[in-house]
């Protein structure tokens, strides 16, 4: 096996984790309804620094790259909706 070869698998595992990994995120955001702590800043740059990475992916037509990237980029999306739904409000008193 090539270096090229295990370096592509080490790619794809990687980019699996990273979908994974916004699993306990949302799963927070849907148990509490509270989205303290979370920058909305990040969320956004996220998404676009992954729409960034798919509009690449489409201009070389790499159809892998175009799925895991459209999966972020939805994800970095969907997860910065439910910080703005799951802002706390403040209280008068």
């Amino acid at each position: 096996m090539k270096i090229q070869d295990i370096l592509g698998i080490s790619a794809v595992v990687g980019e699996i984790i990273g979908i994974v990994g916004y699993i306990p995120q949302l799963f927070h955001l849907f148990k509490t309804k509270n989205s303290a702590g979370m920058a909305i800043g990040s969320w956004i740059m996220w998404a676009f620094s992954n729409l960034l990475a798919l509009s690449y992916a489409i201009s070389i037509v790499n159809t892998y790259y175009i799925i895991i990237f459209s999966i972020i980029f939805l994800l970095d999306v969907f997860t910065t909706i439910m910080v703005v739904v799951y802002k706390p409000r403040e209280t008068s008193k």
